[in-house]
């Protein structure tokens, strides 16, 4: 008789606890298993009751959020550099519990001290980051400036204007422009950076590579401003927005950016270039230009067939660098491959539930069709 009395069952399954009907504990539970349904239960231990199991989710959640309290209070009150440093604990997968526990008992994450060279790059790039600058943006800038080793950096007192104010990723390539005029290279010059456009150089700072193999920054800088800032505001060839940030992103499989692209808007603006001769040996800018050129025309061969908005866009400025080169065959050859390709690839049709990827394209797209109908 002993043993055909029911076994105290210490909580029941949620299935039978809204049926109300008798649980035998298992797991899964008869009833459960009869009808093919999963049996779930609140507590986690056999012998545990719901009150228990309540009570012990509260116990760690509570000290889960002490947790997360303690890092934000180490985060807020610590210096920049000790932040930086546990962020990039937290990046690296590091428990918060062990995180929370070694920054307690005194341990800082360890990092060697830095050199001057050093600081100076980590105040640009921490700059970089606080700008307005999107991630992608962020991403393209920082690692074009971590790779250029003979790059100047700025000083910290070419950061004194940016105080109290927004930030944007055009008033730090000022910055770097600033520090790497002819000027600045050889003298030690602590004037601000904010001085009038036709002294600072480049508006846009922008990575040779993996673009122009053999190229420096600077003369990309030059030449891609150059032609941004004139050439492009007469045709509207390129969305200087998208542009700038595919091609600082280094992605060569990027959307907006392309050799083909690069290299042609190079060889256009290269005929308008006033870059002295510690730019371009004596004699030979034409020559410089004619590299730029030549390898557009090898690129294009492919880009006839692909229709593509970086296509499109390649091939009707190569055309107009051929024209004012005088080859108006080659010109024309181009010129009829970029409207041709302007056909072949559809134009989206805009609509208010677009993402923000579609919206990019559908503008970027509407803008090469009106450049190549009209060019």
């Amino acid at each position: 008789l002993q043993s055909l009395k029911r076994q105290a069952v210490a909580a029941a399954c949620d299935n039978c606890r809204v049926k109300k009907v008798k649980c035998n504990g298992a797991r899964p539970c008869s009833y459960c298993l009869r009808r093919d349904i999963e049996c779930i239960f609140e507590t986690t231990v056999p012998s545990e009751t719901p009150q228990q199991a309540r009570k012990r989710r509260f116990d760690e959640t509570t000290v889960r959020n002490s947790n997360f309290q303690q890092l934000w209070d180490l985060l807020a009150g610590d210096n920049e550099a000790r932040a930086v440093a546990i962020f990039r604990r937290i990046r690296r997968g590091e428990n918060l519990e062990s995180l929370v526990d070694h920054l307690q008992h005194g341990g800082a994450p360890s990092s060697p001290l830095l050199s001057a060279g050093q600081r100076l790059q980590f105040k640009f790039i921490s700059c970089l980051i606080e700008s307005t600058a999107t991630l992608l943006q962020v991403e393209g800038t920082a690692s074009a400036f971590l790779a250029n080793t003979v790059i100047n950096i700025p000083s910290y007192d070419a950061y004194t204007p940016f105080r109290d104010r927004i930030v944007q990723l055009d008033d730090l390539g000022d910055l770097l422009t600033a520090a790497n005029r002819p000027a600045a290279i050889h003298a030690n010059s602590h004037h601000s950076p904010i001085i009038s456009r036709s002294a600072r150089g480049p508006l846009y700072w922008v990575p040779a590579s993996p673009w122009l193999p053999g190229t420096s920054d600077q003369e990309a800088s030059h030449l891609i401003s150059l032609f941004l800032c004139f050439l492009n505001h007469t045709w509207r060839f390129v969305e200087t927005d998208l542009f700038l940030r595919d091609m600082r992103s280094g992605n060569l499989a990027s959307q907006y950016c392309s050799p083909l692209l690069v290299h042609a808007m190079m060889a256009l603006a290269s005929l308008n270039s006033d870059l002295s001769e510690e730019h371009f040996q004596p004699g030979h800018s034409f020559e410089k230009g004619m590299r730029y050129h030549d390898e557009a025309v090898r690129l294009s061969t492919a880009a006839m067939s692909e229709p593509s908005i970086t296509n499109i866009q390649g091939l009707a400025i190569l055309a107009l660098e051929c024209l004012l080169r005088g080859n108006d065959l080659q010109g024309e050859i181009h010129l009829s491959a970029a409207s041709t390709l302007n056909r072949w690839l559809p134009l989206p049709v805009r609509s208010a539930d677009m993402t923000e990827q579609e919206s990019e394209y559908y503008v970027a797209r509407a803008c090469v069709w009106w450049m190549a109908v009209h060019v």
